[in-house]
């Protein structure tokens, strides 16, 4: 990603780039501090650094995760396919079931959950998708979940009415962490 420095997650960019500033702009003013020059200049420049530093922790960030989870969906499936994995899931899930992804199978659940997960694959589009975690069938939606205990959960939820608004389509949302 272009916001990425090294290894480092996008999150944590804009926070480096402020410290790195403030640390800047301190060693600055402890040099004009030394050779008595520009004194008021200095301070003024700290003192909106140590500012905009404050407000990088008390305002919202952008979920990027989100936005870049987002727009991979949308180039990958269209919503009309989304609705279709949903009625899909629906009938091959029982009510308020789950279905998990092929690499959380165990061998003795595989015989089970290998019927089932072709059936969603030879009527659906969900194999241009990454396998996900796991589905959920709810009452009111259909929830398509990636990630685990470590790195956190985002996903897909796909309302089986398609009434309320979400950000993919209408009915139809993504999520990052608990939902």
């Amino acid at each position: 990603m272009p916001l990425s420095i090294w290894i480092l997650p996008v999150q944590s960019v804009p926070v480096l780039l402020i410290f790195f500033s403030i640390t800047l702009l301190l060693s600055i003013c402890i040099v004009t501090l030394a050779k008595g020059t520009d004194r008021r200049f200095a301070f003024s420049m700290l003192a909106l650094s140590l500012l905009f530093l404050a407000a990088g922790f008390f305002t919202a960030r952008a979920n990027i995760f989100q936005i870049g989870f987002r727009q991979r969906i949308l180039s990958t499936v269209s919503p009309a396919e989304l609705r279709e994995i949903a009625r899909v899931c629906s009938t091959a899930i029982p009510l308020d079931g789950r279905l998990p992804g092929p690499q959380n199978w165990s061998p003795s659940d595989e015989p089970e959950y290998r019927g089932k997960w072709n059936v969603l694959i030879e009527r659906t589009s969900l194999g241009k998708l990454d396998a996900p975690t796991v589905i959920f069938n709810h009452a009111d939606s259909v929830e398509i979940d990636w990630g685990g205990a470590l790195v956190g959960h985002w996903g897909i939820i796909i309302q089986k009415n398609g009434s309320v608004g979400g950000d993919i389509a209408p009915g139809i949302r993504t999520f990052n962490g608990p939902n």
